[in-house]
């Protein structure tokens, strides 16, 4: 199997958003709106002396919040997948109107494929509760370990329903396949985009903390949170082109992995 570049990966996620960069501000302000709507929920919900929002409030912004994105991730892919800068529009446009839905289902497909490992692994933890706590923490590191695996394992999901126009189920299946023998190559891209937003996150939080006007830095620190995020969509689409282009390389004759 072609061995893939972490860094030339990196270099091109960077031109790309660098080239992409007022799209990619329009798609972060839009998914923060939620953030935002439910920060200022919040400090109306202190005002009126209220604990917790009330469940008929937070319910319509997850929905949205859930919509919002899967419309931004089609909108980026439906561009990065248009070489002709003319027709990048179109592109963005035709991607949101015949692709939301299925980026939905395949939103929805992984939340129902992490809920079994979340109860099956919090069965476990509740054994552990009273007896010591570490055995709590190490139930719930190997959980995310698994939530993780499984995650790497359909990162090429979303690229492969806007560019090949396929139901949500089956590009969860090639993307499982399309990853294997480059897992280590995913994994490493991952952790290396991550370590750079946990960074980030972690100095926003921390600058949020120290100014006196703490609502407003946080609903700014949420704002380029956001925007930083959706270099998780550029990442998902460099890498997909990556395994394919090294997938053509392989002797004529050999299988692909899809």
């Amino acid at each position: 199997m072609t061995t893939l570049s972490v860094f030339e990966t990196m270099g091109e996620m960077l031109r790309l958003s660098a080239k992409h960069f007022r799209l990619l501000l329009v798609v972060g302000i839009v998914q923060a709106v939620p953030d935002i709507a439910s920060s200022i929920l919040s400090l109306l919900a202190v005002a009126w002396n209220m604990k917790y929002l009330p469940f008929w409030f937070v319910l319509p912004l997850l929905v949205i919040t859930f919509i919002l994105q899967a419309v931004c991730r089609a909108a980026v892919i439906g561009v990065l997948a248009e070489p002709a800068p003319e027709l990048a529009l179109t592109a963005l446009r035709t991607a949101i109107r015949t692709r939301t839905w299925t980026l939905v289902r395949v939103s929805i497909l992984l939340i129902l494929i992490a809920i079994p490992v979340e109860i099956v692994f919090g069965m476990f933890a509740t054994m552990f509760i009273g007896i010591k706590s570490p055995g709590v923490v190490a139930v719930f590191s190997i959980a995310f370990g698994v939530l993780f695996i499984i995650f790497l394992k359909y990162a090429l999901a979303d690229p492969l329903v806007v560019t090949r126009g396929i139901r949500a189920r089956e590009s969860l299946q090639i993307s499982w396949r399309m990853t294997r023998g480059h897992f280590g190559y995913v994994l490493l891209c991952y952790l290396l985009l991550g370590g750079v937003l946990a960074v980030m996150g972690f100095a926003s939080d921390k600058l949020s903390h120290a100014v006196t006007t703490p609502y407003l830095v946080s609903v700014v620190a949420s704002l380029i949170n956001t925007l930083l995020a959706t270099t998780w969509i550029v990442l998902a689409w460099v890498m997909y082109t990556r395994i394919m282009e090294a997938e053509a390389q392989l002797p004529k004759g050999q299988p692909t992995s899809y």
